[in-house]
């Protein structure tokens, strides 16, 4: 079943999680921007049709669970007591630490004190919830973690995978199906928080895990494969991206949705574009491994690394964006112009705060990586 080294490291992952942290902060700060942009606006609107072209990161990081995990210990799986224990010191506590320390500021921005009894019955409430700060990343994977070492022991007994895959892909397409088009119409008041807000149970997202696993038990056939089709991967992937701006008048002019919906990430199409832009980004991240250097392997490297504290601290710098834009009165057009900026600012703020922070053996606990486990991974560059 396995065909690789399974303690071999994965390079073409450190380009992928790169690009994908990298599209979950332009997919935020589009979001700010057009915030703060005039309703009905030709920059405003451009900025609601991109977001649908954005949505593939959330999958790509979760097809990077699977297949990460899965390569590491598909001929070991070990045991699930120690597999939980690593998993709580890198999830865990980075999940722990930055919901209490961001909603600490909101309660006070709320009430303009502190109220202890409030703060501790609310953070409760999003600890079990996720549903604060972008943790419902993290709230997925946590689910996710608890479940694997039974899967992994599932998925080591199972010969026949293109079927497998093959039924994850037909039961996530119909499931999308029925969120999109069945599941508005349903009163779901009464539903327990799992099954009414399916965005936070692992099981939405079922094909991707399964994907990133698949690729993991067949990495060198299914990269001859798409090695092959390499080029029709690009084209399809473009006219994909493009054809979501279709998508969005669709939802908007035909199926006449909110906003919202229009540009939910549930979605059977999206299901397709990401397949594929998930394959791009492999692809890319192959050819970077053959193609660079040792200088750019090494930063590219250590910006995966520092990518999860990126995701962790990105809400500080998104909310002081936010608040310099609400002091901004300009048209439109000139918001739309300066969004660079404003990336740029988030990008190199939460970089050099995740670099800072994974520098000091406390610290570096906070955004999931500890010194001795980076150190272990930079021997790979030495």
């Amino acid at each position: 079943m396995n065909n690789h080294n399974p303690k071999s490291y994965l390079y073409e992952v450190d380009l992928m999680r790169l690009i994908f942290i990298s599209g979950v902060l332009i997919n935020h700060v589009t979001t700010a921007y057009a915030h703060n942009m005039q309703h009905g606006t030709l920059s405003r609107s451009l900025l609601e049709m991109s977001h649908l072209s954005l949505h593939f990161t959330r999958f790509g990081f979760m097809f990077i669970t699977g297949l990460v995990l899965v390569h590491h210990y598909q001929q070991n799986p070990g045991s699930p007591w120690s597999f939980w224990y690593r998993r709580a010191r890198r999830v865990g506590i980075p999940y722990l630490f930055w919901n209490a320390a961001l909603f600490l500021p909101k309660i006070f921005y709320l009430n303009h004190h502190l109220n202890w009894s409030q703060y501790f019955s609310g953070l409760r409430l999003i600890l079990i919830h996720g549903n604060q700060f972008y943790m419902y990343f993290l709230f997925v994977i946590i689910q996710f973690y608890l479940l694997f070492p039974l899967f992994i022991r599932w998925w080591r007994t199972i010969n026949r995978q293109w079927l497998v895959l093959s039924i994850s892909f037909i039961l996530q397409l119909a499931f999308l199906f029925w969120i999109k088009y069945w599941l508005p119409g349903i009163d779901r008041s009464n539903w327990p928080f799992f099954f009414r807000s399916y965005g936070m149970n692992v099981f939405t997202y079922q094909f991707y895990f399964i994907f990133g696993a698949f690729t993991a038990s067949n990495y060198q056939k299914f990269t001859q494969i798409w090695l092959q089709w390499h080029r029709w991967i690009y084209i399809i992937t473009i006219i994909l991206a493009v054809g979501t701006l279709g998508l969005f008048n669709y939802n908007q002019e035909i199926l006449a949705l909110s906003l919202s919906r229009s540009e939910l990430i549930h979605q059977p199409y999206l299901l397709i574009y990401s397949i594929f832009i998930i394959s791009t980004t492999w692809l890319l991240g192959h050819s970077y491994v053959n193609r660079a250097n040792r200088t750019i392997k090494k930063y590219v490297h250590l910006g995966a690394q520092y990518s999860f504290g990126v995701y962790l601290t990105q809400t500080i710098p998104l909310m002081m964006l936010y608040g310099i834009l609400d002091l901004i009165n300009l048209p439109a057009w000139i918001i739309l112009l300066l969004l660079p900026i404003g990336y740029l600012f988030v990008w190199l703020f939460t970089f050099g705060l995740s670099g800072i922070l994974s520098k000091y053996k406390f610290t570096s606990y906070l955004v999931g990586l500890s010194i001795w486990n980076r150190q272990q991974k930079n021997k790979v560059y030495q």
